[in-house]
């Protein structure tokens, strides 16, 4: 029995630092796992960086297109972007014409353009 009794006056000084212990532990585990920890915080973090990449590359995608449109607004009609989509898009060229096509228009993103090359037939002598 003098055990028991010794276990029973030291019970009472124990449970404040085990709660301590048990609430830091309860605390850390969900800082590294939980909904709202680090691990989720470096995941986002990482999507961020990709889904930046991703808006940067349709912006610039957009800002070309926008331009390609411009040339071909009423304002400021240019021939021969004109000449250009009438050919690509309803195929009217001459059949004896060579059209040589450079990139194609889903690859093009920036400053990089498609390029029509048109060679016309030789005359016969």
């Amino acid at each position: 029995m003098h055990t028991i009794d010794k276990i029973k006056e030291r019970l009472p000084s124990l449970i404040l630092p085990f709660t301590s212990i048990m609430l830091v532990t309860y605390f850390a585990v969900h800082l590294m796992n939980g909904s709202r920890g680090i691990g989720v915080y470096f995941k986002l973090k990482d999507q961020k960086i990709v889904y930046e990449k991703e808006r940067d590359a349709l912006n610039k995608k957009l800002a070309f297109k926008e331009a390609k449109t411009g040339l071909l607004s009423p304002k400021h009609l240019d021939p021969d972007m004109l000449d250009e989509e009438i050919r690509y898009k309803l195929g009217l060229s001459d059949p004896q014409e060579k059209i040589i096509l450079m990139g194609l228009p889903e690859k093009q993103i920036g400053d990089q353009k498609r390029t029509i090359i048109i060679v016309p037939p030789r005359e016969k002598k």
